[in-house]
Order: structure tokens, then C-alpha cells, then sequence
């Protein structure tokens, strides 16, 4: 399946069916549209690791979790106006745990929150991302990695406490950061193309 999230405030499952030729293929839409909170356009969507649940954002700043089975909103785990949610995601071990890292409505400044989707609980992990790009866990879920400008910032989400700054060698935006699969070495990808990075030192 493939989620998507739109301008018109609501988020869609969709499956591959048959190929209309080489190269193309079709997709159908599975079950509802899933609404977001309000009509605002959301933007970053989500799978939880073990495909059971879906997240999305709105730029009010409230993310929507649905069950992905049935389309039902179980949880609204950030309350609207705290600025736009740029980037989120589960942790893999804990598929009801989710990050999520935002910008507040100056740019000025930003934060990056732990919640618990099955109670609807959050935890501050930081306060200093202004213009968060992407956020991404370990795979173990115990470190968290958010791009902000030309810097990525490694977080430790048991102690809640920064670790490490990457920061890009010429200043270049960063947009997407990723961990290998034994979570010793991030990649930063921007505009000034990838770069790998000893996650240990």
C-alpha cells in the first residue's frame, strides 16, 4: 500500500492493481478518505513499523492517528496551534510511539516531541530545531536524528538529551536524514548531495 496526504485536509491508502503498460501502473484508492482534524492541508503521513496504524499532520499542528485496517481516528496526540508539523515518524520497536518535529509560527524556534499515541501523552526532547526538515529513529528507537538547516541533531529519547551535530561541510541545506541498519552511521542527503556520518564517534 501507499499513503498519501493532501491539500484538501485528508490522507488515502491506495493499492497497486493491474499495469496499463511498461513502466505505469494503476492505483485504487482503499476504503474512505481519512480526515484530518481539520481543513487544513496535511502534509507529512506515516506508517507505524508493523502497518497497523497511520499518522498524518495538519499545518494547524494537530497529528491524526488512524487505524489503518478499519480508517478510524484513535487519536489526536498534538493539540491544534502549536505551529506546523514539518516531519514525523513511529519508532520501529514501539509502534505507538511517534516523533514529531515542528516549527513554531516565527520560525524562530522549534521543538521535537515524543508521544504516546495510546494515551495521547507527549515529551519534550528538545526545544532548539527552528526549521525542522525530517526526523528519523534508530532502529533500535533509541536515538532520534532531526535535520534543521544545514545541521543534524542526534538525540538520545531514553535519557532526552541532545548527543551529537552533524553539520553540513559547506552549509548546504539538509532534507532527508536515514539510518543504516545496525544504527552506527547516519546519512544526510541536501543540496549539496549525501553524506555518512559515525553515529558512535
Amino acid at each position: 500500500h501507499v499513503l498519501t496526504a493532501g491539500a484538501d485536509g485528508n490522507a488515502r491508502i491506495w493499492d497497486r492493481s493491474a499495469p496499463l503498460r511498461l513502466g505505469a501502473v494503476r492505483w485504487a484508492e482503499v476504503g474512505p478518505a481519512l480526515a484530518g482534524s481539520g481543513r487544513d492541508a496535511l502534509r507529512p503521513a506515516v506508517f507505524s513499523s508493523d502497518g497497523k496504524l497511520i499518522a498524518a499532520a495538519g499545518r494547524d499542528g494537530a497529528v491524526s492517528v488512524w487505524e489503518a485496517a478499519s480508517g478510524r481516528r484513535v487519536a489526536v496526540v498534538a493539540e491544534p496551534g502549536r505551529g506546523s508539523i514539518d516531519a514525523l515518524a513511529f519508532d520501529p520497536k514501539e509502534p505507538h510511539v511517534l516523533v514529531t518535529a515542528s516549527a513554531d509560527g516565527s520560525g524562530a524556534e522549534g521543538s521535537v516531541v515524543l508521544w504516546n499515541v495510546a494515551n495521547g501523552s507527549g515529551r519534550l526532547l528538545a526545544r532548539d530545531s527552528p526549521s525542522p526538515d525530517a526526523v528519523v529513529f534508530s532502529p533500535r528507537g533509541d536515538r532520534v536524528a532531526v535535520a534543521s538547516g544545514y545541521t543534524a541533531v542526534l538525540y538520545d529519547t531514553k535519557e532526552e538529551k541532545e548527543l551529537r551535530r552533524f553539520e553540513e561541510p559547506s552549509h548546504q541545506q539538509i532534507n532527508e536524514v536515514a539510518f543504516n541498519h545496525q544504527g552506527s552511521k547516519l546519512v544526510t542527503a541536501g543540496t549539496d548531495g549525501a553524506h555518512v556520518w559515525n553515529v558512535n564517534g
